[in-house]
């Protein structure tokens, strides 16, 4: 149990995962009883999966960076490991920029009195927000 919570796949995969179902536990139960139980937007939870996929990705760059000081001989293949990473999170930035742009501009429906996302929206989002975790965790 010990080597379960202090591994990384608890800290980088599991742990993301939990916070993620309680958060969509949350917005539930702490809805007022006129709105409605349940309603696609509390399954919205891209957002808070590219956000934290964004951390996991400079947790680990961080993690790289010290064990090239710790260990200067692995500096060469260290330093390209880095540069790739660096891409990546680029890259990451960029595609979380976008999907918040798309959101934005072609997510949303509108009805008389108010205005909600899209039910394909929030599916597709939610998507590329657990690939984010997954590229995250695995790369």
């Amino acid at each position: 149990m010990i080597e379960f919570f202090s591994g990384e796949d608890f800290r980088f995969f599991w742990l993301p995962i939990f916070t993620t179902v309680l958060t969509i536990v949350i917005r539930i139960f702490y809805k007022d009883k006129r709105i409605g139980l349940v309603t696609w937007t509390d399954f919205s939870v891209a957002p808070n999966l590219m956000v934290t996929a964004i951390f996991i990705f400079l947790i680990k760059i961080s993690l790289l960076a010290l064990q090239i000081k710790n260990a200067p001989e692995l500096s060469r293949i260290g330093m390209d490991l880095i540069l790739s990473k660096t891409l990546v999170f680029g890259i990451l930035l960029v595609g979380m920029t976008a999907m918040t742009w798309i959101l934005r501009e072609h997510g949303w429906r509108k009805y008389m009195d108010h205005i909600e996302l899209k039910p394909k929206a929030i599916i597709i989002s939610d998507i590329v927000g657990a690939l984010y975790l997954i590229i995250a965790y695995n790369y």
